[in-house]
């Protein structure tokens, strides 16, 4: 499908794919997308070209079955592979991601409903990072760091706007936090000045780990002043 547009110029790529490989629980995906991406600047002879691209929508993958083994796709594999596709964008140059947890109506449509944002969310990404369009909205809030302060963790975000908001006006989801034993509950969380959400839960103390829509069916009502969804995470690995 490529090979026939070599000849022709472009200044970079859009990609959205990795459904088939989410469901095949590839654990191996960055290095495989780097080797890709290695591939088409090599073969377009443009050695820094950017590469963009989406983060995948939730949806039940556990439906699902895993090729020849038959081993159930676990609710937690979309989270295990989008930290796949995040790892990409910290090891490859000059690549970057939208995240389209909000574009969904129906959690058994592998893809998002509003494919016209997609594009928008994209083009975008393009016209902030190589065009110099600096103004340009693309992306939500994503996981800075965090810290324990007592019984709660406070995380700490970038690309937060003019501040955080819940884009239905309730209560933060989708936050889980887990104590000494490791295991993860639904927790509780509050925003905190213009980038910051504490996280706590009323009978955990000393809490080590935090994560946020860490499910194939989450949908994180987390969002910047632009209507932009949060980057799912988790800490503590």
């Amino acid at each position: 499908m490529i090979a026939p547009l070599i000849p022709y110029a472009v200044r970079g790529f859009l990609w959205y794919q990795g459904e088939n490989n989410c469901a095949k629980r590839d654990r191996t995906y960055a290095q495989k997308y780097k080797l890709m991406v290695e591939g088409w600047r090599e073969k377009f002879n443009l050695l820094s070209a950017p590469f963009y691209y989406v983060l995948l929508a939730p949806h039940i993958y556990s439906d699902r079955l895993h090729n020849k083994n038959r081993n159930a796709v676990t609710a937690e594999d979309l989270s295990l592979f989008r930290e796949e596709q995040i790892k990409a964008a910290s090891t490859i140059s000059n690549t970057d991601y939208i995240v389209v947890s909000d574009l969904v109506d129906d959690l058994k449509d592998i893809h998002p409903s509003y494919k016209w944002e997609v594009g928008k969310r994209l083009a975008g990404l393009a016209l902030a990072k190589t065009y110099g369009i600096l103004n340009t909205p693309w992306s939500g809030p994503r996981m800075k760091s965090t810290r324990i302060e007592g019984d709660s963790i406070v995380v700490n975000f970038d690309h937060f706007g003019d501040g955080l908001k819940t884009v239905d006006q309730k209560r933060l989801n989708w936050f889980e936090i887990a104590g000494p034993d490791h295991q993860f509950h639904p927790a509780l969380a509050e925003i905190r000045g213009k980038n910051e959400v504490i996280v706590f839960h009323p009978d955990i103390k000393n809490p080590v780990k935090v994560r946020l829509g860490w499910h194939e069916t989450a949908i994180p009502n987390l969002v910047n002043t632009d209507h932009l969804p949060v980057t799912p995470f988790r800490t503590g690995l």
